[in-house]
């Protein structure tokens, strides 16, 4: 008995075996795009503020423990805030709700 002669899909060519690029090329692709447009943003912003990249990485420890403390004094600022703001809002919240809740319960 005779073996068919195997076929080849027309779109692949001995040549160059050109192949249609696979979604994890084509995101990995898209992702490399999107963090040097990143890196060139951030660059150009921390470049406005005359930031060094060598003096970044020498003094890495002291930016990091600096970091920490401007995000942690933005939080106590903000907290302080949201706790006052709570004390007025939520009781006026309330109100309205209950009130809310008993005309619901008057239309049964």
């Amino acid at each position: 008995m005779m073996r068919p002669f195997p076929t080849f899909p027309l779109s692949c060519s001995f040549a160059g075996m050109q192949k249609e690029p696979t979604p994890h090329a084509t995101q990995r692709k898209d992702t490399i795009i999107k963090l040097a447009v990143a890196s060139l943003i951030v660059g150009l912003f921390l470049g406005f503020f005359n930031i060094d990249p060598r003096e970044l990485l020498a003094e890495f420890g002291d930016t990091v423990q600096k970091t920490f403390s401007i995000v942690a004094s933005v939080v106590e600022w903000g907290v302080k805030y949201v706790l006052l703001g709570a004390v007025v809002v939520v009781p006026i919240w309330l109100i309205f709700f209950l009130i809310g809740r008993m005309r619901g319960r008057k239309s049964r």
